[in-house]
């Protein structure tokens, strides 16, 4: 059984070019269900965008958070990332340490 990961970017521009590129970096796995705005792979990781996707409920595994240098995102979207995002990674199978990771561009 494969972990869901969610893709969180300040835009749905953004975030489409980083699922790709996150689906092309996974040399452990190949994509075998490709969506607008999530990809499955063959080993069951789900990667999915939010909140282009309805998540609410499901529960995650993982939280990648995508911006530049300056990290406006955490700032608008902290309510959210708390509230919304935070309690779908409650039960996830990553470790703590890895649960949320944030990713540069």
């Amino acid at each position: 059984m494969g972990i869901k990961v969610a893709i969180l970017c300040f835009n749905n521009n953004l975030s489409y070019r980083v699922l790709q590129e996150i689906v092309k970096n996974d040399v452990l796995s190949k994509p075998i269900k490709v969506m607008k705005d999530q990809v499955l792979m063959e080993d069951g990781t789900r990667y999915i965008i939010i909140p282009s996707s309805p998540f609410r409920g499901i529960r995650l595994d993982q939280l990648i958070i995508v911006d530049d240098s300056r990290w406006m995102i955490l700032d608008e979207c902290e309510e959210f990332i708390n509230y919304c995002i935070k309690p779908c990674l409650a039960n996830s199978n990553v470790p703590d340490d890895f649960l949320i990771q944030k990713y540069e561009i």
